[in-house]
């Protein structure tokens, strides 16, 4: 652990130095949300276990959204980015407004994380339901962000409410809108996840507790149209900052996504890595709780698999025709 923690050390001081468009050989720039984000940590703790076993190292670096680094990530700029399904989706296809073209470059490394999602007020706001955030100033807009804003909508149409129900303040990205709630210029944000060092923080200054979406399978319907696969779960009280009482969040998954010009080599390198990796990864980042062995790979992808992670998958015997015929399909028909 402590040879762990002090590549992890190692990770961030090269994070903090490296320029935003250097990739110099085995030098992965791993391009990610701001710094606090769950995946800026997941990039930071994912570099301190390839550093220490392989030839590669990766450097998280941050920006404000997907908007801005998936288009990198298709030229090339980069080496790896996590974005949520459904951006892969609308990213990959070029789906508005989220983005003006398809990004055809874009391969899958891994199915990754789940992430929760639920509404986060602060506790002195005394607001403990949906009814309580009507009028009240609520972070949105997120125009840098548009996954986030894609996760609000659905919030407010698992509520059977809109937009005109708040009083919005406009924020770039999911930081700055738990910022905002922690600063006192918002009382609720709609798009959270637990675990989240900005959220953390928060909570360390001004007590923060997560409110309930609506369960039921007619409110969940409504929350799809907005976000397509999420699914209800309970999170009891206590289990991290936030959980005053039992919640009903929503959860939903990441991909771990490159770009078709990486070498096999070194996708195949990172996906062993995390592969064999994830006890030691659980320990340092909580996103990497809900990784599984078993869900990195699977049917129903919507951006194709890199032949680097194909040829690691078919090693380990969990690859099938079934799934390779899945990202033939999806790959540019010059392919």
């Amino acid at each position: 652990m402590p040879k762990l923690l002090s590549a992890l050390l190692v990770a961030a001081i090269a994070a903090a130095a490296a320029p935003a468009s250097a990739q110099d050989g085995k030098q992965l720039q791993f391009l990610s949300f701001p710094q606090g984000s769950l995946v800026y940590g997941a990039a930071a703790a994912l570099g301190a276990v390839v550093a220490g076993k392989t030839d590669y190292t990766i450097v998280p670096v941050p920006y404000a959204g997907p908007q801005v680094f998936v288009p990198m990530l298709d030229r090339g700029e980069g080496a790896f980015a996590v974005i949520n399904v459904g951006d892969s989706k609308q990213a990959y296809n070029g789906e508005k407004p989220a983005y003006e073209r398809a990004h055809r470059n874009l391969r899958l490394v891994a199915i990754g994380h789940e992430n929760t999602l639920a509404p986060l007020v602060t506790v002195r706001s005394g607001i403990t339901s949906a009814a309580g955030l009507k009028g009240k100033a609520v972070s949105g807009v997120y125009s840098a962000h548009q996954s986030c804003l894609d996760l609000a909508n659905a919030v407010i149409a698992n509520y059977g409410m809109a937009w005109a129900d708040f009083n919005v303040f406009p924020v770039p990205s999911v930081v700055p809108g738990i910022k905002a709630l922690g600063e006192g210029r918002s009382v609720a944000t709609l798009c959270a996840a637990p675990e989240m060092a900005v959220v953390k923080e928060t909570n360390a200054k001004t007590p923060i507790r997560f409110i309930s979406i609506d369960p039921s399978p007619a409110a969940m319907q409504r929350a799809r149209q907005a976000f397509p696969g999420l699914e209800p779960r309970k999170i009891k009280a206590g289990a991290s900052e936030g959980f005053v009482e039992d919640v009903d969040t929503m959860v939903y998954h990441f991909y771990l996504l490159t770009h078709a010009n990486l070498p096999d080599n070194a996708v195949y390198a990172v996906v062993k890595t995390i592969w064999n990796s994830l006890p030691e990864l659980r320990q340092t980042n909580p996103v990497y709780r809900s990784w599984a062995q078993e869900r990195m790979t699977g049917r129903g992808v919507t951006v194709p698999y890199h032949p680097g992670a194909i040829r690691f998958y078919k090693e380990m015997g969990v690859w099938s025709a079934e799934k390779d015929a899945d990202t033939r399909a999806l790959l540019p028909k010059t392919q």
